[in-house]
């Protein structure tokens, strides 16, 4: 899906990837953290009433202070400090780097944030595999 946007897009305007391998890698971690938080609600979800929930009360919030509509640091400081709480401001950031070359903190820094967020998540996903008595039956 992601090279159907990137190919229609080019076809409209002039782009470039400045650097395409931490722009793939990103991609990549996006996909995985994404995909670890679908397994994680679906194992813990128990109608789709709870992934509506989820999605309005949590994602929706997590996208608008993530920086994508505008930067961060315009926010007063303690939205600021709130955001970079946020898993979905370092995937924008990142891929915002990755595009155009431009950060505003150390990049170094966030892809560890991903890379221990997914990490974390797949140990959480073993847990819930292992005391879910859902998925048991």
């Amino acid at each position: 899906i992601v090279v159907l946007v990137l190919i229609t897009a080019s076809l409209f305007t002039h782009f470039s990837i400045k650097y395409p391998w931490l722009w793939l890698y990103m991609v990549f971690l996006t996909i995985v953290l994404f995909a670890l938080i679908g397994v994680m609600l679906g194992v813990v979800a128990r109608s789709f009433q709870d992934f509506s929930w989820i999605s309005n009360f949590i994602m929706t919030p997590l996208t608008y202070f993530s920086g994508i509509f505008y930067p961060v640091k315009l926010l007063p400081p303690i939205w600021y400090t709130l955001s970079t709480f946020n898993p979905l401001y370092y995937i924008n950031t990142e891929l915002r780097y990755s595009m155009l070359g431009v950060y505003n903190g150390n990049w170094v820094l966030s892809l560890w944030i991903l890379t221990l967020l997914i990490i974390l998540g797949y140990v959480l996903l073993n847990k819930l595999f292992q005391s879910t008595y859902a998925v048991r039956e």
